[in-house]
């Protein structure tokens, strides 16, 4: 048996119906690996991010301690400014 709430059915709706974003979207990665897979996961997103028409606006690539492991840290903006409502 299902049971619905009627506050969260209208919250729902509310936010599906009135809410619009007009920010640009932003996608962030966090990768750990080692150093050659590193390359290879900082490519793929550079990649990804030219077929998508995004723009790197963070870029982080860090050793972790003294182990062979590196963390990357990359986000990704939407280009082309502020979204029409």
């Amino acid at each position: 048996m299902l049971v619905l709430c009627p506050y969260q059915m209208t919250t729902t709706r509310i936010m599906n119906n009135d809410y619009q974003n007009t920010k640009p979207q932003k996608i962030r990665f966090h990768v750990t690996a080692g150093a050659e897979n590193i390359d290879l996961i900082d490519d793929l997103i550079g990649h990804l991010a030219k077929s998508k028409d995004y723009e790197v606006t963070f870029h982080k690539i860090k050793q972790r301690g003294r182990t062979p492991l590196v963390d990357l840290h990359k986000e990704l903006t939407e280009r082309g400014g502020d979204r029409q409502s």
